[in-house]
């Protein structure tokens, strides 16, 4: 597997990935002499990449089952980032919708980008830290940061 995946990261390859991103949209009211953001709307797309074994029809019942517990793990685990990319988004909402007014909407909207950028970055850290905590999905029992 190692040699056909086409994940991979410098010279180390894996059998599985998550990608996601996100992207935030707000709507703010100017009030005397402020500017405050009244909603927002966090959009997150995330993208699993995942292992097809093309000869599993015709592989021995032994193999399956071992193929089968081997990619229940890896779902799980790359499900674990994709929590993670949920509750990213959650948080960019929450943060930003209980930021207080600015004194106009230029500062406003480039404090909520830099607001929701500084969560991102901390999710990809915990997601990093995920990674390593649970050897990629190798360690049982592994939870999320």
């Amino acid at each position: 597997m190692d040699a056909e995946t086409p994940i991979r990261r410098g010279t180390e390859a894996f059998h599985a990935n998550t990608s996601w991103y996100v992207k935030w949209n707000m709507r703010w009211t100017v009030k005397s002499r402020s500017c405050e953001v009244i909603d927002i709307t966090a959009r997150i797309n995330v993208t699993i990449t995942l292992p097809k074994w093309v000869g599993y029809g015709n592989a021995g019942s032994r193999d399956k089952r071992e193929w089968d517990r081997f990619y229940q793990i890896l779902v799980a685990h790359e499900n674990g980032h994709k929590a993670l990319a949920v509750e990213a988004g959650e948080k960019v909402e929450q943060e930003i919708l209980s930021m207080g007014p600015k004194e106009n909407c230029t500062l406003l909207k480039r404090a909520a980008n830099r607001l929701g950028q500084k969560i991102i970055e901390e999710y990809n850290a915990r997601s990093e830290r995920y990674d390593r905590e649970t050897d990629h999905g190798k360690k049982p029992g592994a939870k999320i940061p």
